[in-house]
């Protein structure tokens, strides 16, 4: 099994585990420009779950689109656990899923 089969496996078992709960996902990337997204969308069955996602690259669009205050980018970089933290919650709300994935 290769890595990338191992990836879309997992995705496709989280896929399921969420539509047998009946809860959803939304993503918030920065590094990853969207890729993340791509990888959920690519299973059969995700628009059962997966509401969208929102690809925030610069800072400030984390700003404008994911609520993510210039000050704890400032702070702590936006490559830090803070900023994926705030990035996640700021998917929560824009898209009002269960669950929100961030990378960053």
């Amino acid at each position: 099994m290769t890595l990338a089969s191992e990836i879309a496996s997992l995705v496709e078992d989280a896929i399921n585990v969420l539509r047998e709960k009946g809860e959803t996902l939304s993503t918030a990337e920065s590094l990853t420009a969207g890729s993340l997204s791509s990888a959920i969308t690519s299973i059969p069955g995700s628009s059962d779950v997966f509401l969208g996602g929102i690809t925030a690259y610069q800072s400030s669009i984390k700003a404008s689109h994911l609520g993510v205050s210039e000050e704890l980018i400032a702070k702590h970089t936006v490559f830090s656990e803070e900023v994926a933290i705030a990035m996640a919650k700021g998917a929560l709300k824009s898209f009002g899923s269960t669950w929100a994935i961030s990378t960053t």
